[in-house]
């Protein structure tokens, strides 16, 4: 400060300025002071609680998102489940055709046969 010339008038005051806020009087803007406190204590509480809030809803989102993968698996494995037994009584319910005959010319024979007797009613030779 003893350095500076008499036209850097701006910048001494600043330096004066600076110099006369470090020393303050006791019980100078105590009120002030008080204040500014309890505003900065009053809003860290208020993002303590926003940051629980928003915690508490985030892990109640997490819960319900595991319910509903929880509930849509269940659901899977029943379908699966039904899907399977619905499989399992169609290939018990299919009954294989008799296996062809090995002559299928006496077949033939014998119901034209039957067919003459039903027509007559009498034994046709």
């Amino acid at each position: 400060m003893d350095n500076r010339k008499k036209t850097d008038v701006l910048n001494r005051y600043f330096e004066y300025k600076r110099i006369w806020d470090k020393h303050r009087y006791p019980g100078e803007n105590t009120k002030e002071l008080l204040w500014s406190q309890q505003l900065k204590e009053r809003q860290l509480r208020a993002s303590r609680h926003q940051r629980k809030k928003s915690q508490e809803a985030k892990e109640q989102v997490l819960s319900l998102m595991a319910m509903r993968e929880e509930e849509e698996r269940a659901k899977e494995e029943a379908d699966k489940e039904a899907y399977e037994e619905e499989v399992r009584r169609q290939q018990e319910e299919v009954v294989p055709p008799p296996p062809p005959d090995e002559n299928p010319s006496d077949d033939e024979s014998d119901d034209s046969e039957d067919e003459q007797k039903d027509t007559n009613g009498l034994p046709v030779h």
